[in-house]
């Protein structure tokens, strides 16, 4: 009798030890599988990434030159009022001058101060 509950443990533990090690086998398979999506994501990502890294920059770089061409405008502009502003402010002064409103000691004070 002892023989056949030897053997019956024996079958037993043949029939748990094939049971893990194809669980093992399968379980194997799918961490397998599940690393390489994993993986090909990674790269999916990383490429999408490198795609808006790449737009962000020429989008940054386009709106760096928009803004530089619009500052020297603004610059030209600033410029042109400061001398329109200039003129008019001698004009304004020679003309008083000639009319008598200002004396030629006040026209030299003046024009020093603009």
């Amino acid at each position: 009798m002892e023989v056949s509950v030897l053997a019956g443990l024996v079958g037993t533990i043949i029939a748990v030890i094939t049971s893990i090690i194809s669980l093992a086998y399968w379980l194997g398979r799918k961490f397998a599988r599940i690393d390489m999506r994993l993986k090909q994501l990674e790269r999916e990502f990383d490429a999408r990434l490198q795609q808006l890294e790449e737009r962000f920059d020429m989008r940054l770089k386009q709106l760096e030159r928009e803004f530089s061409v619009g500052f020297q405008q603004l610059e030209r502009r600033i410029d042109s009022l400061a001398s329109f502003t200039r003129s008019t402010y001698t004009l304004l002064i020679d003309f008083m001058t000639m009319k008598g409103t200002i004396h030629k000691r006040g026209e030299s004070f003046l024009d020093q101060r603009g």
